[in-house]
């Protein structure tokens, strides 16, 4: 009785002892596709596919996509791209090329209790000189006041672009302190016009 103890005892310590096994994860493959070439001030369309180690799609994955970037003495990845992959394992979205220097594309997949991570690169070459993307304007923007009609969705109507209304429009002034000068020039009309009542009145003899 006391040997099948022993023995019941040594097996359950051996048991307990032993080291867990944990199931490996499947592979996962990943897919970056993005134009070699692009011009500066263009926005490109850039992909990725997910697949497992029988090229069958992995749908429900986030899929993130990067760049390096370098801001004063600091450095990271700016994201370019964050979704989830499709029924076919892809995940696809648009960026600007707002640099002159190559732009170094990184796609990542951090993995999951199933499948593996799994990263893809890809390096688009930049053609065309660097310009000014945005323009710049001092002062508020009030349509139909300061600014002209049909500029930046601002129409009178339809085909405003040509004729008279299109005329119109690149005459409107462009200054925004005109409405104030229009005020003063109507004051100071007004003002004019009331000295030149008062000199006719006293030269008729009505005023002492």
């Amino acid at each position: 009785m006391r040997r099948a103890v022993a023995a019941a005892a040594t097996l359950l310590v051996l048991a307990l002892s032993a080291p867990s096994v944990v199931a490996a994860a499947d592979p996962s493959r990943l897919a970056l596709t993005a134009p070699a070439t692009a011009r500066f001030g263009e926005t490109i369309g850039v992909g990725a596919r997910l697949t497992d180690g029988q090229g069958a799609p992995i749908s429900g994955a986030r899929i993130v996509v990067v760049t390096p970037m370098r801001f004063l003495n600091g450095a990271g990845d700016a994201v370019l791209l964050d979704g989830r992959t499709d029924k076919d394992g892809s995940v696809a979205g648009e960026i600007a090329i707002r640099s002159t220097e190559p732009l170094a594309l990184r796609a990542r997949f951090g993995g999951d209790t199933q499948y593996d991570a799994a990263e893809a690169a890809a390096r688009i070459s930049v053609e065309g000189e660097a310009v000014a993307l945005y323009e710049q304007h001092a002062g508020a923007r009030v349509p139909m006041l300061n600014q002209a009609p049909g500029a930046d969705g601002v129409s009178l109507a339809a085909g405003a672009g040509d004729g008279v209304l299109g005329r119109m429009r690149e005459l409107w002034p462009a200054l925004s302190g005109w409405p104030i000068a229009a005020a003063l020039i109507t004051v100071w009309s007004i003002f004019a016009f009331a000295v030149s009542l008062l000199f006719r009145i006293r030269s008729a003899g009505a005023l002492p």
